[in-house]
């Protein structure tokens, strides 16, 4: 009777595997499970409950082996270069960059104790030993987030700051003197937002363009050439910069800057789970959009409360309010756009192939 009800649990728990596994392979399977616990019973209680657990326990590990084979072979040509699901540890490193800034900001009005600096210095020797790793290692995907956010700073402190000054002169002299009424305000600020991430972008494009040189990122390049969404998935870490500086001078703002920061994890999650490449893309596109929805929504809340008394002698609260909420809508465009350039450029550069080689 135990032995008959061990049997039909084994095999109800076969539905576990994916239905063409089933099909092929069930039958042997019951047979063999049933022909190890009459041996298992034969030689007592003890074996035929170590043999019992054995099969059960090691029954849904195989079960999520086969479905994950299945889906990675399902993938097909459009899965572009796939490395397979990731392991518990690279996603651990992957996500682990995203801590950072929401540190950064929730430390921002905080009187730093010991233990906070220290958890913050951790954490910022944490980012530059696995930026380290990852170009030692030619940058492996869990890396890549760690690269955009780098490169995401340096484009910032240096080529946006550059061309910002170069150009405020000119701006300024053509809008006249300030205080600007609302849509001449949100015309400066999309063409700062733009300026920033065509920043990013250029000089993601240069540093691409120089590893390229490099035999060592051969490898690198490779899976850059046969899958675009890796260039997104930097760009999509460069987002943590726009998140550190979308609530600079703000109070208050530490529930949506962990709420954002937990988004763009979650869609860099989805990133490295998905085979296809439009799974992958639609994965960074809907992090980033949660996370910039969720500053735009925090700004609009956290404005009124905000101590900007000079400020607001030109600006009335509630007017601004829906300004900041619209330029961090706006910097979404933007950001969305640009996550979108290498997708664009794969298909213009095989559109170009096509037509100077025709079939």
């Amino acid at each position: 009777m135990v032995l008959k009800l061990l049997t039909q649990l084994y095999r109800t728990l076969l539905r576990l595997y994916p239905r063409h596994f089933r099909a092929e392979f069930s039958e042997e399977m019951i047979a063999v499970n049933a022909a190890a616990l009459d041996e298992a019973a034969a030689l007592g209680w003890l074996n035929l409950t170590q043999t019992t657990f054995r099969e059960l326990g090691s029954l849904p590990k195989e079960a999520l082996r086969q479905h994950l084979a299945r889906r990675t072979k399902a993938a097909g040509p459009d899965s572009g270069n796939w490395e397979g699901p990731p392991t518990r540890r690279e996603i651990l490193i992957s996500l682990g960059v995203f801590v950072l800034p929401a540190a950064l900001i929730v430390s921002n009005n905080a009187v730093l104790s010991g233990t906070i600096q220290f958890i913050l210095l951790a954490l910022a020797a944490t980012f530059g030993v696995a930026l380290v790793v990852g170009l030692a290692r030619g940058f492996p995907r869990w890396s890549l987030p760690y690269l955009g956010l780098a490169l995401a700073g340096a484009s910032f402190l240096f080529i946006f700051q550059w061309v910002a000054d170069l150009a405020s002169p000119a701006v300024f002299a053509r809008l006249g003197p300030g205080p600007w009424d609302e849509s001449t305000r949100l015309v400066l600020q999309a063409l700062w937002a733009g300026l920033m991430w065509l920043s990013l972008f250029v000089l993601l494009m240069a540093v691409l363009g120089l590893l390229a040189l490099v035999r060592r990122f051969s490898n690198f390049m490779r899976r850059v050439s046969q899958d675009w969404t890796q260039v997104s998935f930097i760009l999509y870490g460069g987002a943590l910069m726009a998140m550190v500086l979308a609530f600079e001078d703000y109070r208050y703002e530490e529930p949506f800057a962990i709420a954002s920061s937990l988004c763009l994890a979650a869609g860099a999650l989805l990133y490295l789970r998905c085979p296809q490449r439009w799974q992958r893309g639609m994965a960074l596109l809907s992090g980033l959009t949660l996370a910039m929805w969720t500053i735009a929504l925090g700004k609009w809340l956290l404005v009124p409360v905000q101590d900007w008394a000079v400020w607001f002698t030109w600006h009335p609260p509630q007017t601004e309010r829906w300004f900041a909420a619209q330029r961090t809508l706006l910097e979404w465009g933007w950001m969305v756009l640009f996550l979108l350039a290498p997708a664009l450029i794969k298909r213009l550069t095989a559109l170009r192939a096509v037509l100077r080689y025709p079939e």
